[in-house]
């Protein structure tokens, strides 16, 4: 191991992330409003709980079109933060759990070159009405596995 410390103390953190200490945490204020806005309204630590990525894109995408459309100043009608700081919780949400390997949430990837005519017999053999939302791959034995559409 390599002593990285250069005050003259030890320290090995050699290949261990770092830059923590200029991260914008300015800006991480105001996304912590949705986070704590969130903690209110559900519980603080409810989101560890897991939330389908298709919710959490769709939820990013809600707040980026507002913001696209009203401008980089925003702010939800809902909760009053800015929609910006909604679409990075959101992601950091989403990051966290790609980072613990989540791949229970991953109601999208299941879906990716699927076609129609796939989709639909998939449907039929699973039982599952055509306007119904299929957002859980636990129901089907994985996403992306032997039981996807079109395998």
């Amino acid at each position: 191991m390599k002593n990285t410390e250069k005050a003259g103390g030890t320290r090995y953190s050699e290949g261990k992330p770092k830059g923590f200490w200029y991260a914008p945490l300015r800006g991480l204020r105001l996304v912590a409003e949705v986070w704590q806005g969130g903690g209110e309204k559900y519980a603080p630590l409810d989101w560890q709980n897991g939330q389908s990525f298709s919710s959490l894109f769709d939820c990013m995408s809600r707040h980026w079109i507002a913001l696209v459309a009203n401008g980089v100043w925003s702010r939800c009608p809902d909760s009053g933060a800015y929609h910006l700081a909604h679409l990075v919780w959101n992601g950091l949400c989403l990051l966290t759990f790609m980072e613990e390997e989540r791949h229970d949430l991953d109601d999208m990837t299941f879906w990716r070159g699927v076609t129609a005519e796939q989709a639909e017999v998939w449907r039929k053999e699973q039982g599952v009405a055509r306007n119904s939302e299929v957002r859980h791959p636990d129901i089907y034995a994985g996403a992306a596995g032997a039981d996807a559409p079109g395998n």
